[in-house]
């Protein structure tokens, strides 16, 4: 649980496309095709080559028609920004559509932005880890903290749908950089302070200018006393 796909085998269990040019001849021919005609600093690395290769094998005509036989700089581009982990993801989403019998392959923009989404199985692993109080991962932490008293009293049948909202911006402050554990916070605090993070987080709701029910409820009773 919570470990990547694994390429091989998930690509050993897709059907292969009988009208694709076998992994031999593009083996033989792609490299150098390539090499003739694009600057060196645009050709697929090694492991992206793999990827394109794959594609094709899995798609055949439709890929090609669609993509083209060799990729485009573009396509280039994109594949060699690829870590593991979102290559995995390119074959989950490839697995998913042709298991619902979609068999036309995802354009281009569709893979830009699915491979830094996680996927359904991830987000279920995830929320079982959630559960478990053994996140993996500093996202999976800040939603714990974050986010645990909201998800404890969700209604039921919508705990997953609200753990993914949580999860997704999680991912998104830390692809931004953004993302700041309760521990972090602690840790920038100075050393001999008496303030806690509970009152930093309470002076920045302030500054902020918004307002609570609570708050507001409390006030009115304020002005009720003091017969105001």
């Amino acid at each position: 649980m919570g470990q990547p796909t694994n390429i091989t085998k998930l690509t050993e269990s897709l059907p292969i496309s009988r009208s694709s040019p076998s992994t031999t001849e593009l083996n033989q021919t792609m490299p150098q095709r390539l090499k003739s005609h694009l600057p060196q600093s645009n050709v697929l690395t090694s492991t992206s080559l793999h990827s394109w290769k794959m594609m094709v094998s899995l798609y055949g005509k439709l890929w090609v028609s669609i993509h083209g036989a060799e990729p485009s700089e573009e396509w280039i581009r994109f594949l060699n920004g690829l870590g593991e982990l979102q290559i995995n993801r390119m074959f989950v989403i490839c697995h998913s559509r042709l298991s619902n019998g979609v068999v036309f392959p995802p354009v281009l923009g569709e893979f830009i932005t699915a491979v830094d989404q996680r996927t359904k199985t991830e987000v279920e692993e995830a929320y079982s880890r959630f559960l478990s109080k053994t996140p993996q991962g500093r996202a999976e932490k800040w939603v714990i903290s974050n986010a645990d008293w909201n998800l404890r009293r969700a209604s039921a049948g919508t705990e997953v749908d609200i753990y993914t909202k949580y999860l997704r911006q999680a991912d998104e402050l830390e692809k931004r950089g953004n993302l700041i554990l309760a521990e972090e916070e602690l840790r920038a605090l100075p050393r001999h302070t008496s303030i806690a993070v509970t009152d930093k987080a309470r002076e920045e709701y302030s500054k902020s200018g918004k307002t609570h029910k609570l708050s507001e409820r409390i006030e009115r009773l304020k002005k009720l006393s003091q017969g105001k």
